[in-house]
């Protein structure tokens, strides 16, 4: 059965109190990855920048449980950025992300995975456009709806992370996470979207491979 990936490492740390069974936990891919965000925050982070997110559990919405993570920008316009984790993901065929969100139509943010020393974006609310030496945009969650109701987006990833490889990989290592504003000046300057206090949630997020 799928348990929330901070299990993972509390289950090592109980089998080797020194700590060095966190560390291992976070270098060795994982296979199935779940946040419900019902307790706490899981894997998810804010790095310290004046304009990356601020994220806390919110009662008084959800996809389902009693809570979910409210995801508000700082600043007008900037990075809007949230790290889902840091913890590798192996990925493979028929590996699928999952997740619900609840978006308003001014809240401007892709996904983005980390893959070796390379990014990749999928385009969710803000829209792909290919740029030289930045993130590799190679599909778009299908079916994305911005009216500010709890929506479910699906993600095929490994054939996200392979298209248009001669040889792909039989399996792949996603290392980062992220959610952040598409690199565009006028939106990170506020002007197309991601005003002060731009807030949307997420809930269930999860990577499995199989059935669902």
């Amino acid at each position: 059965p799928m348990v929330p990936a901070r299990l993972e490492v509390a289950r090592l740390l109980a089998q080797d109190p020194s700590g060095d069974a966190e560390a291992q936990a976070v270098k060795e891919p994982v296979r199935e990855f779940w946040l419900d965000f019902e307790k706490d925050h899981g894997s998810v982070v804010t790095r310290d920048t004046p304009d990356s997110a601020l994220a806390a559990l919110d009662n008084s919405t959800a996809a389902s449980g009693k809570r979910s993570l409210r995801i508000v920008n700082p600043s007008c316009g900037g990075n809007f950025a949230l790290w889902v984790t840091s913890t590798p993901v192996r990925v493979q065929p028929g590996t699928r992300l999952e997740f619900d969100y609840r978006v308003p139509a001014d809240a401007k943010l892709n996904l983005y995975l980390k893959r070796g020393a390379r990014w990749y974006e999928v385009g969710f609310t803000g829209g792909t456009k290919p740029k030289p030496d930045e993130a590799r945009p190679v599909a778009d969650v299908p079916g994305v709806v911005a009216d500010g109701q709890w929506h479910h987006a699906r993600v095929e990833l490994f054939e996200v992370l392979v298209h248009g490889e001669k040889k792909p990989s039989e399996a792949v290592t996603i290392d980062e996470i992220a959610f952040a504003s598409p690199n565009d000046f006028l939106l990170r300057c506020g002007f197309t979207g991601n005003p002060l206090g731009a807030t949307w949630w997420l809930d269930d997020f999860r990577i499995r491979t199989g059935e669902p």
